[in-house]
């Protein structure tokens, strides 16, 4: 699969950190429903808590990931 471009951003600490807890709180939530992200899914999630990518990168990867438009 064909990441795409990647285009850094300029997160403080503060926002990475309220990525990651929103990240583990939707996590936990779909745990709890029986659903589990692959490996590839949660690099994707990785990739654009660091900041690496946009919001409509993030979207349009996992989109691609699980065949939506």
């Amino acid at each position: 699969m064909d990441d795409g471009p990647i285009t850094r951003t300029n997160l403080n600490p503060g926002e990475i950190q309220r990525r990651r807890e929103a990240d583990a709180q939707a996590t936990a939530n779909a745990r709890l429903e029986g659903q589990f992200s692959s490996a590839e899914s949660t690099a994707i999630f990785d990739a654009f808590i660091r900041g690496d990518i946009e919001f409509d990168e993030l979207m349009k990867r996992l989109k691609a990931r699980h065949g939506m438009r």
